[in-house]
């Protein structure tokens, strides 16, 4: 695919075959993509509050271990969606930033920028579909699968941005089991990462060395209470 300077150089010319310029055609692409990721942002709005109502339903049925695992999914698109409109927001002024390229020459400076948010969206939000998308995203380049690599790489992003998650505290807060940031609450602030990312999505990042021993604990009370319902059965 070659380097991510060929990339820039790339914007910078015109498409004879086309009969427009390739920075033009950049634009259209970003375009679509920005609508197809409005319609993703909403499905994690609709996805979140689902999750949310049936996380506060399971607590209050007394269900905690799978109120937690609802909570988190739900925690998760709310970050996510947030993350999303914050990127599309950006997008847009790429999208300006590119259709003034030409007059100002600086094409490596907007094509510096594009790239950036792609791969900072790539890095820190780890829905599958978004990732899918980022991954087939096509502006007459070629997929640029490959040059957010490169790109990675070479600003050393992977080692300043990291995926989004939902941690511990943020879930008993939701539950009202800790009252604000400032709580004395000893217990330590662990992300769940062995809980779904959320319904119906599986999570690649997860692994037996960030195993959270709280899974532990919940997976001890469920059994406590099938036990129970057994006996005074």
């Amino acid at each position: 695919m070659g380097s991510v300077e060929n990339f820039y150089k790339w914007l910078a010319r015109s498409n004879i075959r086309l009969g427009t310029s390739n920075v033009q055609q950049t634009i259209m692409a970003l375009k679509i993509f920005n609508r197809q990721l409005e319609g993703q942002f909403k499905r994690m709005e609709i996805q979140g509050k689902h999750a949310y109502t049936k996380a506060q339903k399971r607590y209050a049925d007394g269900d905690k271990h799978a109120a937690f695992k609802l909570m988190k999914s739900a925690l998760l698109y709310r970050k996510w969606a947030n993350k999303l409109d914050e990127f599309r927001t950006n997008l847009d002024d790429v999208q300006f930033q590119l259709s003034t390229a030409q007059d100002m020459n600086n094409f490596d400076e907007v094509g510096y920028d594009m790239l950036k948010n792609l791969c900072e969206l790539r890095l820190t939000l780890g829905n599958p579909q978004i990732q899918k998308m980022l991954n087939e995203l096509d502006v007459g380049y070629g997929p640029f699968a490959s040059l957010y690599q490169v790109f990675i790489r070479k600003e050393e992003l992977a080692e300043k941005l990291h995926p989004i998650e939902v941690r511990e505290r943020e879930i008993r807060q939701e539950f009202g089991e800790i009252k604000g940031k400032g709580s004395s609450n000893t217990e330590p602030d662990l992300a769940f990462d062995q809980l779904p990312d959320a319904p119906g999505l599986s999570s690649n990042d997860s692994d037996e060395r960030n195993k959270n021993p709280d899974d532990e604990l919940f997976d001890l009370e469920k059994e406590l209470a099938r036990l129970r319902k057994k006996r005074n059965s």
